[in-house]
């Protein structure tokens, strides 16, 4: 009888057979995994396609509020005072000119055209086609927009006007010599040159520099004489449009007034059938009443030629279309026509119950019995 240990190794001629096929088996898989790429040709999945279809995505600029823009229309504009309207009309959606506003009403400046790449939404592309029409400078006035003199002075008084950290070129008016500028560590000097202590102290409280010091100096080495550049003033025209005539793009002219506010005003005065006073295109729905005020330089109303409705041959559908008219009150004046005959006047609809004092002024200039 065998042990119990040895019960454990004792296999039965089938199962070592068994025991055999398999160890072949395994030696065969085995085998097989080493050799065969003898027989199996491998292949490398190209991505390149791949990595064109994901670029071309990237640089089509997809917006995740998936709005569009129905027309693009470039006008010359400072990006510090057009509003959600005028970004729209340049191509931007709803939601991006949103972005933009409150961009700007966080106390962001545009203060030169390249500011405008500050904005996500606006990459090289967009920029190159945007940059024509932004109306602010290429560039900031820096230092070396003055004119800079080579000159020598031994022995002199100077009055030290004033300390800064940075290059001080502005706030000299009345000053009309040269002044002088140095930096010393880390501040920047300038001053002005006298002959004697008397001349510096003169100049000094003619000009009310109560906290300037006097100082002497045995050279002006290091200084860098500075002379202003004459300033050339340019006063832009006052653009004036009269509100019952002008179209599109001579709305658009004002500084501030681009395309979009252009046409609602025009299509407000065609619903009107011409404005009576400029206060009423404060009524243009969903426009900021300070966008009126902001430029009433810039409107006059001179002619006053208006399309007036006819109330004795008016019916219902026409009467209504007036902003002022509700259907309410135009059938009023419709059914008291056919009841009473036509009206001798306009006055006559104060008849009516639904026609206060106050309504009648608004519509009154609007219609006529003729």
């Amino acid at each position: 009888m065998l042990s119990p240990v040895k019960d454990f190794f004792h296999y039965s001629r089938g199962e070592r057979k068994g025991a055999v096929v398999l160890l072949i088996l395994i030696a065969v898989l085995l085998s097989w995994y080493f050799v065969r790429g003898l027989f199996v040709q491998s292949s490398v999945t190209d991505f390149s396609k791949y990595h064109e279809d994901i670029e071309a995505f990237q640089n089509y600029g997809f917006d995740e509020s998936n709005e569009k823009v129905d027309s693009i229309q470039y006008f010359s504009f400072n990006p510090n005072e057009i509003g959600v309207e005028e970004w729209m009309q340049l191509g931007f959606s709803e939601k991006q000119a949103t972005s933009i506003e409150k961009y700007k009403n966080a106390g962001a400046v545009f203060k030169v055209k390249s500011d405008m790449k500050k904005l996500f939404m606006v990459d090289e592309k967009k920029y190159q086609v945007l940059e024509p029409f932004i109306d602010l400078p290429e560039k900031v006035a820096t230092s070396h927009d003055y004119n800079y003199v080579k000159e020598k002075s031994n022995s002199t008084f100077v009055v030290v006007l004033k300390t800064s950290k940075v290059p001080i070129y502005d706030g000299f008016q009345g000053v009309d010599s040269l002044y002088y500028t140095k930096r010393n560590q880390e501040y920047w000097y300038c001053i002005l040159p006298f002959e004697t202590e008397d001349d510096a102290a003169e100049y000094k409280e003619e000009k009310d520099f109560l906290q300037a010091e006097i100082q002497e100096v045995n050279s002006l080495k290091g200084f860098y004489p500075i002379k202003q550049k004459e300033q050339k003033v340019y006063e832009k025209e006052l653009v004036v449009v009269d509100i019952n005539t002008a179209d599109t793009l001579e709305f658009s002219k004002i500084p501030g007034i681009g395309f979009g506010y252009a046409k609602r005003f025009i299509k407000y005065r065609n619903q009107l059938g011409g404005y009576v006073s400029i206060e009423q295109m404060k009524e243009i729905y969903k426009l900021p009443p300070e966008v009126i005020d902001d430029h009433l330089a810039n409107f006059k109303l001179e002619d006053k030629t208006l399309s007036k409705i006819n109330i004795n041959i008016a019916e219902v559908s026409e009467l209504k279309k007036h902003p002022y008219i509700t259907w309410n009150v135009a059938n009023s004046i419709v059914q008291m026509r056919k009841v009473h005959g036509n009206y001798e006047q306009v006055a006559d609809i104060l008849k009516s119950d639904l026609i206060n004092e106050e309504l009648f002024l608004k519509i009154a200039p609007y219609l006529t019995t003729e």
